[in-house]
């Protein structure tokens, strides 16, 4: 079977391809896939993406997989090029170009698109209908970003264009397909599962209480994520732990942050939060974010995002918004406290109460574990993609 995936795909085995001694990854979920492919032999995976690192095109062939990057921008530079939002003008003419002329070089059974969110890539897939069987994976969904500037809107209709043409489709929550059936009725739903790499740590199995932080946070520190949330219940909860400490790991742009240090300031919780910024190594990321008793994200809108679930798989206690799904995490054991969008009086009272209830903390550290330990397995989301494709290509498009 010849399959191509039109995804990001970069990560650190490929750097010697673009000069770099060190590339900040993209889609760890592709990795991890990949990695679960090379067990089969029979299958010729290519893999098409923006190149992100030299504005070029870039062909070549490592570890058994074909890879494709292709470049951003033309003839102006790419400063200019995105002033001028030609991307946009164009309707991403470019990326439609480079990705059709690839997909007709490699002449694929099937295609296999990752996300309709970024239409540096998505885009490509729409001059494909109809001409080849196409399966997307939902990873997020445009439309549930905030605001509808030029270039968000522009990218919404991309997405809502790629929903309302494609047929089968891959998903991961029931809310994936109600929304996706809202604009497709004829839509068929297959359920597979986006594996992450493992994360390493020496937390799991050990003293749970032998924490130097109460709360962890970590992701991209943007509002979406639900951070200034976090930090207004941190300042209720402060008022019956008066050392209640909060971490916060990840990138955030001094813009941001400036405006972050101004609420915490006006809150008097200075003392409570500490920032790492971007952390390189993910090896320390899980041994930093591992010293939290328990983990908190209330982002306003996700699908089952890495940093819950490999706090789980850490065996971190987990606190997240009940949004888009996310309530799938309980279907079978409680793993995770589901808290409500915007209300933050529940949330601070959420933490005070799973920080005070050990045996609790344990119970959610245990079955967090259980239910988070299918997502990083490599070869079962590989054999469950190579089903998928097989069904695809007998026309079953099983629900």
């Amino acid at each position: 079977m010849k399959v191509a995936w039109i995804c990001y795909s970069i990560d650190n085995e490929l750097q010697i391809f673009f000069n770099k001694n060190k590339i900040k990854e993209k889609a760890p979920w592709i990795s991890s896939l990949k990695k679960g492919f090379l067990n089969y032999k029979d299958i010729e995976l290519h893999i098409i993406s923006p190149n992100y690192y030299i504005n070029r095109n870039i062909n070549f062939k490592y570890n058994g997989i074909n890879y494709h990057f292709y470049k951003r921008y033309i003839i102006l530079p790419k400063k200019i090029y995105s002033f001028l939002r030609i991307n946009y003008l164009t309707k991403f003419w470019l990326y439609k170009y480079y990705i059709s002329k690839t997909i007709q070089n490699i002449k694929p059974d099937i295609i296999h698109l990752f996300g309709t969110e970024n239409s540096e890539y998505s885009s490509g897939i729409l001059p494909l209908v109809n001409k080849y069987p196409i399966f997307v994976t939902i990873q997020g969904f445009r439309n549930k970003v905030p605001g509808n500037n030029y270039i968000n809107k522009h990218m919404k209709i991309i997405e809502n264009k790629i929903i309302q043409n494609v047929i089968y489709f891959g998903i991961r929550t029931d809310y994936m397909k109600e929304y996706i059936l809202l604009y497709n009725k004829k839509a068929k739903f297959y359920w597979h599962i986006l594996p992450f790499p493992k994360p390493v740590s020496t937390r799991f199995g050990q003293d749970l209480e032998n924490t130097k932080y109460d709360v962890g946070f970590w992701g991209r520190v943007v509002p979406d994520k639900g951070i200034e949330d976090l930090i207004y219940a941190l300042s209720f909860c402060q008022k019956e732990k008066n050392d209640i400490s909060l971490l916060i790991c990840g990138p955030i742009k001094n813009k941001y942050f400036k405006k972050l240090k101004k609420i915490i300031t006006n809150l008097n919780i200075s003392h409570n939060i500490y920032f790492t910024g971007w952390i390189d190594s993910r090896e320390e990321l899980f041994n930093l974010v591992s010293q939290a008793k328990i983990c908190v994200l209330p982002t306003h809108y996700d699908n089952l995002p890495g940093t819950v679930l490999e706090s789980m798989y850490l065996g971190i206690p987990v606190i997240v918004n009940n949004v888009d799904g996310m309530d799938i995490l309980n279907r079978e054991r409680e793993s995770v406290i589901l808290v409500d969008k915007d209300n933050i009086p529940m949330l601070a009272d959420n933490i005070i109460s799973l920080l005070n209830d050990k045996e609790y903390r344990k119970k959610l550290s245990e079955n967090g574990r259980i239910t988070a330990t299918p997502y990083f397995d490599n070869d079962n989301a590989a054999t469950q993609l190579i089903k998928i494709y097989t069904d695809i290509l007998n026309n079953n498009g099983e629900i």
